[in-house]
């Protein structure tokens, strides 16, 4: 019907209005979809911007971190170059300073070495001059030392007069200086052989000047006076001595005198006495013997009246005797630089006094030498040994 017709007609119209609305909701909730995502694209595209930005701040305060950083490099460049030059300037005013100082002290010490200088010249000259004035008196005293070596020397015994005594002996003479205080005396006097060894106060000039007294006394007792009995010499020189060195008084202030062993030998008969003033004698027979002298030295402190001990001696063929000073035991030398000692000096002498003189002599000679070596002789060294 018609009815029918328009109402399905309306009904077509609302459906298709209908449809139409949808339709048109559809495009809505597409236009409002689409919106949606411009929003979103617009967002994204804010945040995209947004995240440029910040990349572009970030590399913006890169930037201005990194031009901090040069500008305080820079800074620090300049404050170091400033400090530099600071310490430059400084260090070249420190060193002018010290340039000056140095040259002002060199002016000095140029100034006081050329003072020195003159004054060593100066010394030198007068040391040389002095030199030459203590080598000239040197040379002097030499010469005359040498000159006093001849005449000590001349007042000797003769080997030539001693040999016609004695077939069979030795002397070991080793004076410490070129004049010596040791000095050894012969004398042939009623058919008497008068043999000693002294060894004057001293070495050297003054132990010289005493034994040219000595010698000269032994020679007015012996020879001008024909004394013979080795105690009475000795008595004899002990009051010359004195005498001549004024020490008789105690108030004298020389006190020098000598110790001395004398042998008065009488060959033919194969006797002989002795008397020693300090000094001992060695006998060496069947037996070796030791003999004492008195223990006072001719002068000096002893009495003017003192009495000294005469003893008396048989000998036999083979016999040897030794008298000697005290140089010998007295020097110093061997591996511990001690003494010699007079033990073992007795002990050598009676080790090789059966062998001939001449063997005894290079025996105590070689052993001398080898027991001082490096060491300084200390003492005048005087022995004499005769085989009978």
């Amino acid at each position: 019907t018609k009815f029918d017709t328009e109402r399905k007609e309306k009904e077509i119209t609302l459906l298709t209005k209908g449809k139409e609305i949808a339709n048109l909701k559809a495009m809505q909730q597409e236009l409002e979809l689409g919106k949606q995502k411009m929003q979103a694209a617009q967002r994204i595209k804010e945040i995209e911007l947004k995240e440029k930005e910040l990349q572009v701040q970030k590399m913006d305060n890169a930037a201005k971190k990194k031009e901090i950083k040069i500008q305080e490099a820079e800074v620090d460049k300049q404050r170091m170059l400033r400090n530099s030059v600071t310490g430059g300037l400084l260090l070249v005013c420190a060193l002018a300073f010290l340039l000056v100082i140095g040259i002002r002290q060199k002016q000095k010490a140029n100034k006081d070495l050329a003072q020195k200088n003159r004054e060593i010249a100066e010394a030198s000259l007068i040391i040389e001059i002095s030199r030459d004035q203590i080598t000239e008196k040197n040379k002097d005293i030499t010469d005359s030392i040498n000159y006093a070596q001849r005449i000590q020397k001349a007042i000797l015994p003769l080997k030539e007069d001693i040999d016609r005594s004695l077939k069979e002996y030795f002397i070991l003479y080793k004076p410490k200086d070129i004049v010596s205080g040791d000095f050894y005396f012969y004398a042939l006097q009623d058919n008497k052989v008068v043999i000693a060894v002294a060894d004057c106060t001293g070495h050297g000039v003054p132990g010289a000047f005493m034994s040219m007294i000595g010698n000269d006394f032994l020679n007015q007792i012996i020879i001008e006076k024909g004394i013979t009995r080795p105690s009475e010499i000795l008595n004899q020189l002990n009051r010359g001595v004195k005498r001549a060195l004024k020490q008789e008084s105690g108030n004298s202030e020389t006190t020098e005198g000598m110790d001395i062993a004398l042998c008065s030998i009488d060959i033919e008969n194969r006797t002989m006495e002795y008397a020693g003033a300090m000094r001992p004698l060695f006998h060496a027979s069947d037996d070796f013997n030791k003999i004492s002298g008195d223990a006072a030295s001719v002068g000096g402190a002893t009495n003017e009246n003192y009495q000294y001990t005469n003893h008396e001696l048989n000998l036999k063929k083979g016999d040897s005797i030794y008298i000697f000073t005290d140089g010998y035991v007295d020097q110093f030398g061997g591996e511990k630089g001690k003494k010699f000692m007079m033990k073992n000096l007795e002990n050598l002498l009676a080790g090789i006094h059966q062998k001939n003189m001449k063997e005894q002599y290079q025996i105590l000679n070689n052993k001398l030498i080898d027991w001082v070596k490096e060491n300084e002789q200390v003492d005048d060294i005087l022995m004499v040994g005769i085989k009978f």
